[in-house]
């Protein structure tokens, strides 16, 4: 009786750790702009290596699994649609089920400056300007050579081309267009 009992309890936990380990995770972006198909690409990246980029549906509703997702380890989704930027929407992790984004974000001012939604502080963050002309800095740091985008406490995109969904903040803390 005692062999019964064991084998019914392996198999339920074995079952539920396969329930909670291949779980799907669900995103809606809510857009509230009239010229949206509904069609986004969201692209999942973490430290700078992409992990994936998939596709919502006209619902604006896109599915995935957890396969993708590593315990402990957090990713960013970033919205990079045609004619959008790689905006920042927010940070998932493994315990992550649903997230509902809507869109255009909205973010917090504190004197003048947006409050950064990664780190949560001004003291980085400058505006994004869009202009026609692309501005590029040549700086030499420890001997190292960096073109940046960054003048004058502006990020400047090269593009004149946008709308509401591009980013209108940088946090150089983060390496984040938001």
């Amino acid at each position: 009786m005692n062999l019964k009992k064991t084998i019914l309890l392996l198999f339920f936990i074995n079952f539920w750790i396969l329930k909670c380990l291949c779980q799907d995770i669900q995103i809606r972006l809510i857009n509230k702009d009239s010229y949206s198909n509904g069609f986004d690409q969201i692209t999942i990246q973490n430290k700078k290596e992409i992990v994936a980029r998939i596709v919502t549906d006209k619902n604006g509703l896109v599915t995935f699994s957890k396969d993708i997702i590593k315990d402990f380890i957090d990713y960013d989704l970033f919205l990079t649609s045609i004619g959008v930027s790689g905006t920042y929407l927010t940070t998932i992790n493994y315990k992550t089920k649903f997230v509902e984004i809507c869109l255009p974000k909205k973010y917090n001012i504190r004197l003048g400056k947006a409050v950064c939604p990664k780190c949560e502080k001004t003291n980085k963050v400058i505006k994004v300007s869009y202009s026609g002309t692309p501005v590029l800095v040549k700086k030499i740091i420890n001997g190292d050579t960096i073109i940046s985008p960054i003048y004058k406490d502006r990020y400047y995109m090269g593009t004149d081309v946008t709308n509401n969904l591009n980013p209108l903040w940088y946090c150089q803390r983060d390496s984040l267009l938001f």
